[in-house]
């Protein structure tokens, strides 16, 4: 199994529920399988996550490994999302940038993916969510905590 990371869920793990300075241990296995490939995040998620201040980029920036860059196949898939769901990127906030793209990069990364995120269902397609949109393209959407339980740890 590989696990995409939105940015919603990365934070709800580094700075809500499981902090670097109370879980170090959860973090040096988060870093074990960012080696061994099982977690990965969009090149997007990178950039976004880039303007937060609060160590988390850097934890990603050391191991580059994490991000999966942006292709053509990729930038395809976007186009594709953002044709059927245009409400998807919230422009009028300017925030869920990066949402097609952990869709998009899921699909990528093949059937064995699940799209970890922070984000609740809306039930409406007018106006989804990343689990909305997954939904309905077959991908699997789970939280953080769900991770970590499917990863099978405890602490």
């Amino acid at each position: 199994m590989i696990y995409c990371i939105d940015t919603s869920a990365w934070l709800d793990g580094w700075a809500r529920d499981y902090p670097p300075d109370v879980f170090p241990s959860l973090w040096d296995k988060l870093a074990e399988c960012v080696v061994a490939g099982v977690l990965k995040c969009s090149e997007e998620v990178y950039v976004e996550l880039e303007k937060k201040d609060d160590g988390l980029h850097d934890w990603l920036k050391a191991r580059k490994e994490v991000v999966v860059p942006i292709d053509e196949e990729i930038q395809s898939t976007v186009l594709e999302l953002l044709a059927a769901y245009p409400r998807l990127v919230d422009t009028h906030r300017n925030r869920s940038q990066a949402d097609p793209f952990v869709i998009a990069t899921a699909e990528r990364l093949g059937k064995d993916t699940a799209v970890v995120t922070g984000e609740k269902p809306r039930g409406k397609l007018d106006t989804p969510k990343i689990p909305d949109v997954c939904d309905v393209r077959n991908l699997r959407s789970i939280t953080f905590l769900d991770m970590l339980r499917e990863l099978g740890w405890k602490f």
